[in-house]
């Protein structure tokens, strides 16, 4: 989600990896969503609003 810009330019110097930069909203549904199977797993039901997804 925050990415320096000598982290940056390190990893492209070296080419020792890929970089998927995301907004905040992205960053933090992803997140959410793990936790949210997780607990849809263990058989709590989850109503979704508000960018869960």
């Amino acid at each position: 989600m925050y990415l320096p810009d000598d982290i940056r330019m390190e990893v492209e110097e070296q080419n020792i990896g890929n970089i998927i930069e995301a907004g905040h909203m992205a960053s933090d549904s992803i997140g959410i969503n793990r936790i949210i199977d997780k607990l849809e797993e263990g058989g709590v039901k989850v109503v979704k609003t508000s960018g869960i997804i």
